[in-house]
């Protein structure tokens, strides 16, 4: 199982030529139509080199040298059915991690969204939650300095009427 194809093909004589056949017939079956493949090289611009963004990485790069690879292989192989194949093949696989990175860019944006709204909403909780606490805050002190105020009226009540009055 964990021996490559090419492994298993090369085990014997027999399986080899009855691979190779069956891989020949799979290919000439997904080969493009002489007409499409004679459009889209009259175009000349089999693999379009993907830009997503501005400030492009190196994978963007990467994606960009391949693509001119892929253009001189198909111009030096141009009458090569197989070989036209085999760059459309590589055009549409990087054409789908194209689509992919977008999707991906497209997550990333909404990820950074939620993240923005979340951070705004826990930042106005927390403004919410220290000016109310102060505010309350406030309110216990000013009630701490009444019941001292009335606790010091209640001792001179108590020391007014405790008073002895003197004899006269």
């Amino acid at each position: 199982m964990g021996r490559s194809k090419r492994t298993r093909e090369s085990a014997t004589d027999a399986s080899t030529k009855s691979e190779i056949t069956e891989s020949d017939d799979l290919m000439a079956a997904k080969k493009p139509s002489v007409a499409a493949s004679t459009y889209e090289r009259e175009e000349n611009t089999l693999v379009e080199t993907p830009h997503t963004n501005e400030n492009e990485n190196d994978t963007g790069h990467l994606f960009a040298d391949l693509s001119d690879a892929l253009n001189a292989f198909q111009v030096r192989f141009e009458h090569n059915e197989d070989a036209y194949a085999f760059t459309r093949s590589i055009s549409d696989a990087m054409a789908r991690l194209t689509r992919v990175r977008e999707v991906l860019d497209e997550f990333h944006a909404a990820a950074h969204q939620i993240v923005n709204a979340v951070e705004a909403d826990v930042e106005a909780m927390a403004f919410g939650l220290c000016n109310e606490t102060t505010a309350l805050a406030d309110v216990v002190e000013t009630s701490e300095k009444k019941v001292v105020d009335a606790k010091s009226w209640i001792s001179q009540l108590h020391q007014f009427t405790n008073v002895e009055t003197a004899p006269m």
